[in-house]
């Protein structure tokens, strides 16, 4: 489920930096940047001389995150500059941890152990691949943290809109391809487990109706206005009313014999990609980001986010069949180039995938198409949320206006009907 948090402007965050500086004081020290760097650069003798956390970072479901300037010096150097991200288990102001899951444990495991496991398979061929920022320190003791390398110092950024060239997305969609096809060859030629990776939002389904429930109630009352979609009505809302075990479903993996699963990044939305674009502004360098939802399952998890980096044309309509075929050339040439000797899954398959493990794409188009005609430049996150005073319960502030722009209503229409012809609704 992708979060809304990532697909807000940078800026949004930025109100919560008093408290969350405060917070970080206590796991944030001159002790842990010394032992950090030390540990990176296999060298004893880290002194830390200052450091600056500096505004600019985020929050997302399960960490809070800041980027940070370090000073240091070294037995080899004087004066050492190092600038990174700092990932944290979000706390309140005692330190306790303010979310339960394994969603921070999730994303260690893949910074330590999986990432790393992926671009040593890669690199036995000769072949280098950027699947995310270099890591520079991780522990679960005294308390779970990340730190990585700081790419916007390079040029780097988080888009807010999908790609203007369709070739721009193609690499992406690749490097995608390569992501899976390394779990694959791993879990089928070398037996590796990635079952570890089986957390699921829809397991929280109280989380996911609250989240998003409100905007589904606002759309169902946009229905009433548009003929001869009404009676989508009551099966939107059947299918709202069995959204935790539809989202569980489509994220359960495969059984042995039926289909074929893959690691999955699994909120591969367009702000957990940093990108560094050209003198032309086309795709020069990119990575992926934000692995706390990795889940261990079915292709078409990761492969339904693949609309939200296509740009729709001037009747809201996207590639997407013709880059599912992309994707899938580029998942079997990646296996061949790893020198797989079992029968690579077909475009048949794939599309079964997609079939038996889509349904959450009803949610998501309801939800997620709206924000694609929301001008960020006007309306910010107060104006998209309001928080109801008498329950104290955070609602999204949809108008009628967003959900009938005229390209917006046809995306949905058509995605309606698409959708009730799958099955899915």
């Amino acid at each position: 489920m992708q979060s809304l948090i990532n697909l807000l402007p940078e800026c949004e965050s930025i109100s919560r930096m008093e408290d969350s500086t405060q917070v970080s004081s206590k796991w944030i020290t001159s002790t842990l940047f010394e032992k950090a760097i030390a540990s990176y650069k296999n060298e004893e003798t880290i002194k830390i001389q200052d450091f600056i956390i500096e505004t600019g970072f985020g929050e997302h479901l399960a960490s809070t995150i800041f980027r940070c300037k370090i000073d240091f010096t070294s037995s080899n150097s004087e004066n050492e500059t190092l600038h990174v991200v700092v990932k944290a288990h979000p706390t309140d102001t005692d330190g306790r941890a303010t979310f339960e899951g394994p969603l921070f444990q999730n994303e260690i495991r893949m910074y330590t152990s999986t990432l790393p496991a992926f671009h040593q398979l890669y690199e036995r061929f000769g072949v280098k691949v950027d699947f995310a920022p270099e890591l520079i320190y991780a522990t679960f003791e005294p308390f779970p943290i990340i730190i990585i390398k700081d790419r916007n110092i390079d040029g780097y950024s988080t888009p807010r809109t999908p790609f203007e060239e369709l070739e721009d997305s193609k690499m992406i969609i690749q490097r995608l391809s390569q992501f899976h096809a390394a779990s694959y060859y791993l879990s089928e030629m070398d037996g590796i487990d990635f079952s570890e990776y089986s957390y699921s939002t829809y397991q929280n389904e109280a989380l996911i109706y609250g989240l998003y429930s409100q905007p589904v109630k606002v759309f169902n009352e946009v229905l009433k206005t548009w003929d001869g979609y009404q009676h989508f009505i009551p099966k939107i809302e059947a299918y709202m009313e069995q959204i935790g075990e539809i989202g569980r479903k489509s994220q359960t993996p495969n059984k042995p014999g039926i289909g074929y699963n893959v690691l999955n990044h699994g909120d591969l939305h367009i702000r957990n990609i940093l990108v560094k674009f050209n003198s032309q502004q086309r795709l020069q360098l990119f990575t992926f980001i934000d692995y706390q939802l990795s889940i261990f399952g079915s292709p078409a998890i990761d492969i339904n986010y693949i609309s939200s980096l296509l740009k729709r044309d001037s009747n809201g309509d996207i590639p997407f069949e013709d880059v599912v075929v992309y994707y899938h050339q580029q998942f079997a040439a990646a296996l061949k180039s790893l020198g797989f000797l079992k029968e690579i899954p077909s475009l048949i398959d794939l599309n079964v995938e997609l079939l038996r493990h889509g349904r959450t794409n009803v949610l998501m188009s309801i939800v997620f198409v709206p924000l694609l005609f929301v001008d960020w430049e006007t309306m910010n996150f107060e104006d998209l949320m309001k928080t109801n005073e008498e329950s104290g319960e955070i609602s999204w502030n949809f108008t009628e206006s967003i959900f009938s722009h005229p390209i917006c209503k046809s995306i949905l229409q058509r995605h309606l009907i698409s959708f009730e012809h799958k099955g899915w609704l």
